[in-house]
């Protein structure tokens, strides 16, 4: 990895760092759950259960941040937003995806409670992560990097709306890369679970090859994006056809 981070960010290779450990730690400690549920190797269903019983908050980030989930999930890296102190604050893994030329960013992206009033715009600050996995996949000649989001509350539902129709506050800095973001309209089968993408273009391109194993809500099989239609009504949301 030749690309540099900024001073605040650190890159982790290893997703067991002791550093992210202590994250994990943390994240759990705040939804009300127990540091001991890093050693459970629960399944989804065993977690919500879990979290109902002990009235834990969020199940969807304790699932994520378990030992199972964890342990399954591939990342390139993980970046970690450092605090003066030298804590994390906020965590953002991405993948590569060699064939398709692309790069997942984004992935578990969570900011502890006790930093959200202070680091408000981590992923789109100018020195931030998604500045920062930009950079990386510029350098590995990629064609676009991607997110995803699954709507699975109403906090997530509104931030899919307020990222589609260029709402985001953005503080008391300038919150870039929002304005050029693709959203696609259509949800899309990824990783087993439906997801809305948001896709940011690196090269001049209309079309975009998706990752392996994404499919359709009809369970067909996709294999590209291809922009359409551009509507041009104040949020610039661009219309994707989803091609097989």
């Amino acid at each position: 990895m030749n690309t540099k981070t900024p001073h605040n960010i650190e890159r982790f290779s290893d997703k067991y760092h002791p550093k992210v450990f202590a994250f994990r730690k943390s994240l759990l400690r705040e939804l009300g759950a127990s540091e001991s549920y890093l050693e459970l190797d629960m399944s989804y269903k065993q977690t919500l259960q879990y979290c109902e019983e002990f009235n834990i908050r969020n199940p969807e980030e304790v699932w994520k941040y378990g030992l199972r989930k964890w342990r399954n999930t591939h990342f390139a890296n993980i970046l970690g937003y450092c605090t003066p102190q030298g804590d994390l604050a906020s965590l953002s893994g991405c993948e590569y995806f060699s064939e398709q030329k692309c790069m997942r960013v984004s992935m578990h992206l969570y900011t502890l409670e006790s930093y959200r009033s202070k680091y408000r715009n981590i992923q789109f600050d100018e020195n931030g992560f998604f500045a920062t996995h930009l950079a990386e996949a510029k350098s590995l000649k990629l064609d676009y990097i991607f997110f995803t989001v699954y709507p699975h509350n109403k906090v997530l539902q509104s931030h899919i709306k307020n990222l589609a129709y260029r709402k985001i506050s953005p503080g008391t800095k300038p919150l870039l890369f929002v304005n050029d973001l693709i959203f696609v309209e259509q949800a899309i089968i990824f990783k087993d679970v439906a997801q809305y993408f948001f896709i940011y273009p690196i090269n001049d391109t209309r079309q975009f090859y998706l990752p392996a194993g994404c499919k359709s809500l009809g369970d067909d099989f996709l294999v590209k994006l291809q922009i359409t239609e551009q509507r041009i009504d104040g949020s610039a949301i661009a219309l994707i056809k989803a091609s097989l």
